[in-house]
């Protein structure tokens, strides 16, 4: 299941289809949205978001072929952690039934986590996951856990539970890359947020330098350094 890179390169052959100019629907990555993975016909019967037709639909979607191979390495970095021997077990477990947290919540939820946690660990490593593959990417690993979901029979997603799952994730990682996001949508600080805004302006409030010495009284000289900042 998982992607090589010559899944890239057969959707790349054309070199005259990675000069052309892009048209409407070619995507740099960084504006991608559930639209770009193409019309689900499976709504709530069935599933038709599988692995390979999304992994089509988002690389078709890319027009610079260096994207693409980012794309393709943070899938297959996904899919060691979903997949792996010491992980797998541990993930798929964890999903809750339907009756107690909807699929799609699980799944959109779970995909910003690991996603989180992959670019979180790779920026620790000096070599962030650039950030207009994240999204591309989490859309082909959202579709291949959907198809093991399936075929295991931990649950039935179907194309409306992907969609769902998929627009949460995006929603998740916008809030995760964008410190405006928001404020832009309306929506309340994260307790983590919070907690980063009173910091600051606690440390907004403390004087620094030579007017830290005047704050304090009489005879209190400026600390060489600290205060000011060296």
């Amino acid at each position: 299941m998982a992607l090589l890179k010559q899944d890239v390169e057969e959707n790349t052959t054309d070199n005259d289809k990675l000069e052309k100019e892009p048209n409407d629907s070619e995507s740099n990555g960084e504006d991608f949205d559930a639209d770009d993975v193409g019309d689900l016909s499976g709504g709530a019967n069935k599933l038709t978001a599988t692995p390979d037709t999304i992994t089509e639909k988002v690389l078709d979607n890319v027009k610079d072929p260096n994207l693409k191979d980012d794309i393709v390495q943070v899938v297959n970095d996904g899919m060691t952690i979903l997949f792996g021997d010491k992980t797998h077990k541990t993930i798929f477990d964890s999903i809750r039934p339907r009756d107690q947290v909807p699929l799609a919540n699980e799944l959109g939820a779970g995909a910003v986590n690991i996603m989180t946690q992959m670019y979180d660990a790779s920026t620790l490593k000096n070599d962030p996951i650039p950030e207009a593959a994240i999204i591309p990417a989490g859309a082909i690993l959202l579709a291949a856990v959907c198809d093991h979901i399936n075929a295991t029979g931990i649950d039935n997603a179907t194309d409306e539970t992907y969609a769902d799952a998929l627009e949460m994730f995006i929603r998740g990682m916008q809030d995760k890359l964008d410190p405006n996001f928001r404020k832009d949508n309306n929506i309340p600080p994260s307790p983590a947020q919070m907690q980063m805004q009173m910091a600051q302006q606690a440390q907004d409030q403390v004087p620094q330098g030579a007017y830290a010495a005047a704050a304090i009284g009489p005879g209190a000289q400026a600390a060489p350094g600290l205060l000011q900042g060296a």
